[in-house]
């Protein structure tokens, strides 16, 4: 089954969720550490180029087992929930998805699953919390270099695709991530900021001429909804007007 994540780079992330589960993060009553995430990207993704959409979080009671699971049956549940699962689609996040696929793939989510991945910027979460700004320090901490370099090695393998991030916390992954793979890049946090931000649609934007990718970093859709002002037809609308430039998306 198709990932972009490396067994190596899983390997690191179980050895640094086994030195958590017996040291400072041992199960407690409030939550336990959750299984390690592997991303899924669909079988054309790679090959022909589409949607790689990045979260903040999973869900982590679903991850949660009493021993790290293997690399395999992770890469099988998020394929079990990438593939033919319309359960998610009331979830903001998957909405948000289901939305761009509709306007760039021309059909819901779970049928073009072959054509656009899932991945998470922090790969083990914490069983009972989704908000990782509420996760212990040190399971957030700990990860991030790693993290860092895992997403790194994910969208180093992306040709001519759309890949959103939406989260607008990255909690420092991204400004980690990305020089390594964009030399020109700066975060969006400074001065030497290259790249478009839209404030109306809170849509930051770039596209990397090398790979022709078209990079998007936002808001997480349930923040769309909760805004005062409901600006997610906005930011929606702008990120497929933005993707639609591309070869890959243009006959849409």
């Amino acid at each position: 089954m198709p990932t972009l994540m490396t067994t190596g780079t899983f390997g690191q992330l179980a050895k640094i969720r086994s030195a958590l589960d017996t040291g400072p993060l041992a199960p407690r009553p409030n939550g336990r550490l959750a299984g390690i995430f592997v991303p899924w990207a669909g079988s054309r993704l790679k090959r022909e180029g589409g949607i790689y959409y990045v979260g903040m979080v999973t869900a982590g009671p679903y991850m949660g087992d009493d021993d790290p699971p293997t690399f395999d049956a992770q890469l099988r549940l998020a394929k079990s929930l990438c593939v033919s699962n319309r359960d998610l689609a009331g979830k903001p996040f998957w909405q948000f998805l289901d939305g761009l696929s509709w306007g760039l793939l021309g059909a819901p989510f779970d049928e073009t699953s072959d054509s656009w991945g899932w991945s998470n910027l922090l790969k083990i979460g914490w069983s009972s919390i989704d908000n990782p700004v509420r996760w212990p320090r040190p399971l957030r901490e700990d990860q991030r270099d790693v993290c860092a370099s895992a997403l790194c090695e994910e969208f180093a393998k992306l040709k001519n695709s759309l890949v959103v991030v939406a989260s607008r916390d990255e909690f420092g992954i991204l400004a980690k991530s990305f020089p390594r793979l964009l030399p020109q890049w700066r975060t969006e946090y400074n001065d030497n900021f290259i790249g478009d931000y839209n404030e109306q649609t809170s849509v930051w934007s770039f596209t990397d001429p090398k790979s022709g990718n078209l990079y998007i970093h936002c808001d997480h859709p349930g923040y769309f909804v909760r805004a005062r002002e409901r600006f997610w037809g906005s930011a929606l609308g702008r990120i497929i007007h933005l993707a639609r430039a591309m070869p890959k998306f243009s006959h849409q």
